[in-house]
């Protein structure tokens, strides 16, 4: 491996090798979407994890941005005592949700945690990979932009 990382250096050999960076690049959005969806799912399940999903799921850039939409939906829950007692009883905005699915069309495409999910799992106190104060801090900054 390393005669040919040499042979690459010195511009003796072609190298074919592209980089995922470099390779995300040259996608439309809608593959590049696809691809995510592809990696996270290569993630093996977790039993020891709420859900059963892998931790490293929910550290993806698009999940982060699921994350704090389930903060927005849950302050947005929390001054509505129907939608406090739906979601008590497993449905979200008309979608029912546990742990490990939902029946919004988000996780019917992608098979992976939606805003729902996480909203449900802040409600039963699961800690999220976006914490609260950084959630709170993001929102803060994009009220003044």
């Amino acid at each position: 491996m390393h005669i040919y990382r040499l042979a690459f250096e010195l511009d003796l050999m072609e190298s074919k090798h592209r980089d995922l960076k470099e390779r995300m690049s040259e996608m439309t959005p809608e593959e590049r979407k696809h691809t995510e969806v592809e990696r996270l799912h290569k993630f093996e399940t977790d039993s020891s994890q709420w859900g059963e999903w892998n931790e490293r799921v929910h550290k993806s850039k698009d999940q982060i941005n699921r994350q704090h939409r389930a903060y927005d939906l849950s302050l947005e829950m929390r001054g509505n005592r129907e939608a406090m007692a739906d979601a008590a009883n497993g449905v979200i905005h008309g979608y029912t949700v546990r742990f490990s699915n939902c029946s919004c069309p988000d996780f019917e495409e992608r098979r992976l945690p939606c805003k729902h999910i996480y909203a449900d799992a802040m409600m039963n106190n699961i800690q999220l990979h976006l914490k609260e104060a950084e959630y709170l801090r993001r929102r803060e900054f994009l009220n003044f932009s």
